[in-house]
């Protein structure tokens, strides 16, 4: 079992992908990665299978070779725009991305496409706008709060919507609560992990998710309790405890047992 890992850098990124390709493994299982295609055209051509854990960009779904258990933006992005605009009825949206090249590209696909798709359909009920957030930069929050409460003004029932990673999520809450913008907040999966969950700020936010309702089980299947108890113990017993819990841990967690699950199979098969 070998892992590599690289920081937000190209360099780094091609270089693990040279490694992997150089060990030629029975099996790649690809982390949630923000250089994916610039890595692809060296690992897919040369690793069988690989398993994505969270598919982001257009080349994650249209590469030979390529498995994926997880939806990624491009259910995430647009089922957030739907939430907001047809069952919260936002009649002002302001969408927060992220100012970097995948965050960039999810906006484009995923959530702008989306956006003015309703807008057609619905001509006059709601406007619109994204608001690009810099990345681990907190220089630029009270820009982006000052713009967003611009774009609010004379608004019934605004919404925000959050198309960035967990810490910077954080920023954003605290920063619109200390300048008192009162709006409803839609948050990807992205944003819901135990550090962003202990923010006061974060109190009535709705989070989307990849897996069932946390708050109803009751609703939950046999299976389901017996997997989220199963997960949670797992988790628990992480050994970085301080790394925060969150969906992003989940959907590893899945994808790895995943993984396990049909290599167990494969063996007990004569495999």
């Amino acid at each position: 079992f070998d892992v590599c890992v690289h920081g937000l850098d190209p360099a780094e990124a091609t270089n693990c992908a040279n490694e992997i390709a150089d060990t030629a493994p029975n099996l790649h299982i690809h982390g949630i990665d923000f250089f994916n295609p610039l890595m692809w055209p060296t690992i897919a051509g040369n690793v069988t299978p690989v398993m994505q854990t969270v598919p982001i960009f257009v080349s994650d779904f249209n590469t030979p070779g390529l498995l994926s258990t997880e939806g990624g933006c491009v259910s995430a992005f647009p089922g957030m725009v739907q939430y907001a605009i047809e069952d919260l009825e936002a009649d002002a949206f302001a969408i927060v991305h992220s100012d970097t090249g995948p965050g960039l590209e999810c906006f484009a696909d995923t959530q702008e496409r989306f956006a003015n798709q309703l807008l057609d359909d619905r001509p006059g009920e709601f406007i619109w706008d994204g608001f690009p957030e810099a990345s681990g930069d907190t220089t630029d929050n009270d820009a982006i709060v000052q713009n967003i409460s611009e774009f609010f003004e004379g608004a019934e029932n605004p919404v925000i919507g959050f198309g960035i990673q967990a810490s910077d999520c954080n920023e954003i809450l605290s920063a619109l609560a200390g300048a008192g913008v009162e709006a409803t907040i839609v948050a990807s999966g992205a944003c819901r992990d135990d550090s962003v969950l202990a923010n006061p700020a974060s109190a009535g936010v709705h989070f989307g998710g990849t897996d069932t309702i946390f708050e109803r089980p009751d609703l939950w299947s046999p299976y389901e309790t017996k997997y989220f108890d199963f997960r949670e113990t797992s988790m628990d017993a992480r050994p970085n405890q301080d790394a925060p819990k969150s969906s992003f841990m989940e959907v590893a967690h899945d994808v790895t047992m995943t993984v396990w699950l049909h290599m167990s199979l494969m063996e007990q098969g004569g495999g």
